[in-house]
């Protein structure tokens, strides 16, 4: 009698615990690739069971809004796709070659600067603010489905053309050292700062950019420069020097440039460079 109420209770025992295994090995998990992503994971409190083991609950990080993942030695970020109510994601400075967030649809803010992505489709992600995608190796970048974007950092790349007319909310432009020939930013009234140094800009046209405080174009291939904007006076950082066939720049007030009032005094340009309210005028009296 008492022998097979032992082995009952064994029973239930094994019974019991083969069954909470088994409900612990059937819960949703994601596979994390990367064992650098999965150690960071783990420091920052988000992988439960504390393991390197190329996986995470999926549970643990359905609540993630933000992911702090700087600096980390990171090449894969595979997994990412599950962390869906992901707002923000840092994950500058690391080794990523390839970026899949289309399916991260909450995100608001992206920086994946200093990696070595050369593609990156962003189309799903139209509730973004800020994307930051310098010292890359991006040939092209599509942010027509953007129209949220308020800042664009996308400087040190391989860029040859960036369309940005959709992006009427945008404030900060920087696209600097790049290979770009035009930009078209008259639909981008708000904007306060343009970066576009180094690049291969024939023209440029910032009349319709109101806002306008900081402006970068130096050392491209500029002939033409318009910047009668008729608020030149909130320009206060101003830079268009190296650009060897720039005759004139057309602004709002020639004869507060000539006496070497503000904001022109603070302005930098070649010696060559003329201002003019009217710069046919002036190319024409030359």
């Amino acid at each position: 009698m008492h022998k097979k109420l032992l082995i009952s209770s064994l029973l239930l025992l094994f019974g019991s615990c083969s069954s909470e295994d088994s409900e612990f090995e059937d819960m949703e998990s994601t596979t994390i690739a990367s064992p650098s992503f999965e150690k960071a994971l783990i420091e920052i409190g988000v992988d439960s069971d504390g393991i390197v083991n190329g996986k995470i609950v999926t549970s643990d990080i359905a609540m993630i809004i933000y992911l702090p993942l700087e600096n980390r030695n990171i090449s894969d970020l595979s997994g990412i796709e599950n962390f869906s109510g992901l707002k923000k994601l840092d994950c500058y400075d690391n080794l990523i070659t390839s970026l899949d967030v289309s399916k991260n649809k909450n995100l608001k803010e992206l920086d994946f600067s200093n990696n070595q992505v050369n593609s990156i489709n962003v189309s799903q992600n139209t509730a973004l603010t800020s994307l930051v995608c310098f010292d890359n190796q991006l040939t092209s970048l599509d942010v027509s489905q953007n129209m949220a974007l308020a800042t664009l950092s996308c400087t040190n790349n391989e860029l040859t053309s960036i369309d940005v007319s959709s992006n009427t909310l945008l404030t900060q432009l920087y696209c600097s050292k790049n290979l770009l020939t035009s930009l078209d930013v008259s639909k981008n009234t708000d904007l306060i700062e343009l970066f576009c140094f180094e690049n291969q800009l024939i023209g440029l046209d910032i009349s319709q950019n109101i806002a306008l405080k900081e402006l970068y174009c130096n050392d491209n291939q500029l002939a033409l420069l318009d910047v009668k904007n008729g608020q030149n006076t909130i320009l206060m950082e101003f830079n268009a020097s190296g650009n060897a066939e720039l005759q004139c720049i057309q602004i709002d007030d020639e004869n507060a440039a000539h006496s070497g009032n503000l904001p022109y005094n603070f302005w930098i340009k070649d010696m060559s460079t003329g201002y003019a309210e009217e710069c046919n005028s002036l190319q024409a009296r030359r």
